[in-house]
């Protein structure tokens, strides 16, 4: 079937499918074509209303130039009551496709009680854009399970807001299982161009298969903003209020860019959200905080687990090149697996890593950190321990060749302040050929500040556990280690 130039003034410019009863099987078979389609509610080519039946496309579809003034400018989904399940078993493609408010490709609406399985043979969306969710929007109301699974890939989707490829927009008390792999290409979007996942209360979020980003760009969260464009080039993911995110799979993030925080990954948790991830990689991301990921953890019980191995590459920021990391009121950040740093670059602070830490304790451990030839001031890591913080580096870290070019405070490897009674331990690590202009070829460690005024501050910075310092170097003082207090 064929649908050209098809227009409805509600919903379903080609086609509208209504299906109430339970049990229901709607099957559309063979070849289908929805072009210049459009309609002033949703649905540019399919509407399809579904109360716990099944919606089956066996053969080729594809939605060329189709638009909605409201949302789903190709396709809008609309599953209520228990069981839901959509399968499309041949390939699907979206094409250019539009929408005003959400889902510039594809729109689906879950209501509260549902359980809907979306099973996916071969996605492809193209120049698909919409405020929300360029590619595909998903909104959740609450007590609702959703698995997507099969290929989907997301190229030059766009985005004003949230979701350059993908928005997921949750309400409360939400499982979402993604089985399928993904790849997102020159995507854009304020928060988070490839994925922005927004999720203000308790769920479950888990990401089992391989997520791919290239050349996405963002405000925020240049690949992913699991939170927020200005933040998260690849992803943006915010997470609260007893939430969980898990990323099973691998996230790879490369050429991903975002103009302020997170060039590949933002991720922020809140009020007891806990962010889990597997294997990173950030390969020539750009951010002026975070050129890798930028990670933000506030408030008592929050957690972000790097769990995995993450590696970043040749990633740029003006604080912490390949990863910022900012926690505050007992916020978490465990990183428990190999972290390798390569000639990542920092403009001001952190070559490797920046880090701010306020009324927390966090651990690099494990074999937590290799950094490989860095620049700025800690060359590989900046950290700052305020108002009874403590931060623990410990466990196999390794520093090879990293720099300091930064005419104060210097620190080859690393450059770490404590104040306001708190404390830093570094413990077994290696600094090797590290160098600093300025001084402590190997760390630079301050205790205590100008700025801040008090009786008595208990601050201390302990270097134990057969630290090693090889060939370090500086040209003023302090070869391996200089410290002021």
């Amino acid at each position: 079937c064929t649908f050209t130039r098809c227009i409805a003034e509600q919903n379903g410019g080609g086609i509208y499918i209504d299906s109430f009863d339970q049990g229901n099987l709607v099957r559309i078979s063979g070849y289908l074509s929805f072009e210049l389609c459009q309609c002033q509610g949703h649905g540019g080519g399919l509407y399809a209303h579904n109360d716990g039946s099944v919606i089956s496309l066996t053969g080729y579809c594809i939605f060329k130039d189709c638009s909605a003034e409201n949302s789903g400018g190709g396709i809008y989904l609309n599953c209520r009551q228990e069981e839901n399940n959509i399968e499309i078993t041949g390939d699907l493609i979206l094409d250019n496709c539009s929408s005003i408010s959400s889902g510039g490709g594809i729109q689906i609406d879950l209501y509260d009680n549902t359980n809907a399985t979306i099973e996916l043979n071969k996605l492809i969306l193209i120049d698909c854009k919409s405020f929300n969710g360029g590619g595909i929007e998903i909104d959740f109301a609450s007590n609702t399970v959703l698995t997507l699974s099969g290929q989907a890939s997301f190229t030059r989707c766009e985005s004003t807001e949230y979701g350059g490829g993908i928005g997921f927009n949750i309400q409360r008390e939400t499982e979402i299982r993604i089985t399928g792999s993904m790849d997102f290409v020159d995507c854009i979007g304020r928060y988070g161009s490839g994925i922005s996942i927004w999720a203000p209360s308790k769920i479950i979020f888990a990401v089992s298969s391989q997520c791919t980003f290239r050349n996405c760009t963002s405000s925020n969260g240049g690949g992913m903003d699991c939170s927020s464009i200005n933040n998260g080039g690849g992803i943006f993911a915010f997470c609260y209020d007893e939430g969980m995110i898990q990323f099973i799979g691998e996230l790879n993030f490369n050429n991903c860019s975002a103009t302020y925080f997170g060039g590949g990954g933002y991720f922020s948790t809140y009020n007891k959200g806990h962010i889990v991830t597997n294997n990173i990689t950030c390969n020539d991301c750009k951010a002026s905080s975070g050129g890798g990921i930028f990670i933000n953890s506030q408030d008592e019980n929050s957690i972000i687990e790097l769990s995995g191995i993450t590696t970043f590459v040749d990633c740029i920021g003006q604080s912490g090149g390949g990863l910022y990391i900012q926690i505050q009121q007992s916020g978490q950040v465990i990183i428990s697996y190999r972290c390798t740093l390569t000639e990542c670059i920092s403009e001001y602070d952190g070559g490797e890593g920046a880090c701010e830490f306020f009324n927390c304790i966090s651990q690099y451990n494990g074999g937590a950190v290799y950094a490989d030839v860095q620049n700025g001031e800690g060359g590989a890591i900046l950290c700052d321990s305020i108002m009874n913080s403590q931060i623990t580096i410990k466990g196999g870290c390794i520093f090879y060749k990293c720099k300091s070019n930064q005419e104060w405070n210097g620190g080859g490897g690393i450059c770490c302040t404590a104040i306001q009674d708190s404390l830093i331990i570094i413990s077994e690590c290696e600094f090797n050929q590290c160098e600093s202009v300025e001084s402590g070829g190997g760390i630079a460690a301050y205790v205590g500040n100008q700025y801040y005024y008090a009786d008595i501050d208990t601050s201390q910075i302990i270097i134990k556990g057969g630290c090693k310092f090889i060939k370090c170097t500086t040209q003023k003082q302090g070869g391996g280690i200089t410290s002021l207090i």
